[in-house]
């Protein structure tokens, strides 16, 4: 079972390193959210809050593995079954060794694990 979990984290390891996107900063993925949050048309959303938690993680990152429902659900990133698989993930593996492992969560894809890793 060790043997299985080390090649499936070498293989993501590899997966991520071999498709690697440009790497934006912290403020340029807190940009790139806030011009999509603003094109959206739910008008509901407190842009100035939404800031004002990512600055706040960018400073102080989320460990996942001792993460609130609340504290991810700030996380405009994630929405409410990616929060509720991650936690239900976490319960049953008792913690998350790597952020490579959100791979492994459903409904987790690439560009939305590059967007969630400056917060973690």
């Amino acid at each position: 079972m060790l043997r299985r979990s080390i090649v499936v984290i070498i293989f993501l390891v590899i997966t991520f390193w071999a498709n690697a996107q440009e790497n934006k900063t912290g403020r340029q993925v807190i940009e790139d959210i806030l011009e999509e949050l603003a094109q959206s048309s739910d008008e509901g959303i407190d842009l100035e809050q939404v800031t004002e938690d990512l600055e706040h993680y960018l400073q102080i990152p989320i460990n996942l593995n001792a993460a609130t429902y609340d504290e991810l659900n700030k996380l405009p990133m994630l929405n409410e079954f990616q929060i509720t698989k991650l936690m239900e993930y976490i319960q049953k593996q008792v913690s998350m060794l790597t952020f490579y492992e959100l791979q492994l969560i459903e409904r987790f894809d690439q560009t939305e694990i590059f967007r969630l890793i400056p917060f973690i």
